[in-house]
């Protein structure tokens, strides 16, 4: 009766666990930071690799460097905009 009851509590929690994640993915903010200040930061080559834009969006008229781009909150860690531990 003792294990089974563990074994219970653990599939509760792991349950518990996987809804905790599922609700922090389903709260995902954005960042949003214009090219303007990612280029003023030298950043603009690494996020165009991150999100997929050709670092020349904004000198072949593609985007204007006031256009707003989005990032994830892992996009903006990995750029240095966003703290680690926000």
């Amino acid at each position: 009766m003792g294990l089974s009851r563990c074994q219970d509590w653990q599939a509760g929690m792991d349950e518990c666990v996987s809804a905790g994640r599922a609700a922090k993915e389903a709260v995902a903010v954005k960042v949003a930071i214009t090219a303007r200040e990612l280029m003023d930061r030298y950043l603009w080559d690494r996020a165009c690799d991150l999100l997929g834009i050709s670092p020349w969006a904004v000198s072949e008229g593609q985007m204007d460097s006031s256009d707003t781009v989005e990032l994830t909150q892992e996009q903006a860690r990995e750029l240095g905009i966003l703290a680690s531990d926000v």
